[in-house]
């Protein structure tokens, strides 16, 4: 990933992708944190999701400080695509890994 790279949300894709269904676990880095949830990078499919707040896995998280940072690891479930530029959405099912 290179070091232009950096927030989910400047790189929406363009369709939903056939190889990532309802349910499959992957492999996610988180590469931008906000108040509404993560954004990942997942390098095994060279493609961006997002994981909103209440699927983090985590308890109310208070501030940005309560989020995994930049670089953090995750485990987590395709939930599927969603609105109009096809957001790739997750669900965390393991605790962050530094």
């Amino acid at each position: 990933m290179s070091d232009e790279v950096r927030c989910y949300h400047s790189h929406p894709p363009a369709s939903p992708r056939s190889d990532l269904a309802a349910g499959q676990v992957v492999r996610a880095v988180v590469v931008c944190v906000h108040v509404f949830g993560l954004g990942v990078w997942l390098p095994e499919h060279a493609e961006f999701g997002h994981v909103n707040t209440p699927q983090m896995g985590v308890a109310i998280a208070r501030t940005l400080d309560d989020y995994p940072t930049v670089g953090t690891f995750l485990t987590a479930s395709v939930l599927g695509y969603s609105g109009a530029q096809y957001q790739l959405r997750l669900q965390v099912v393991t605790p962050p890994q530094a």
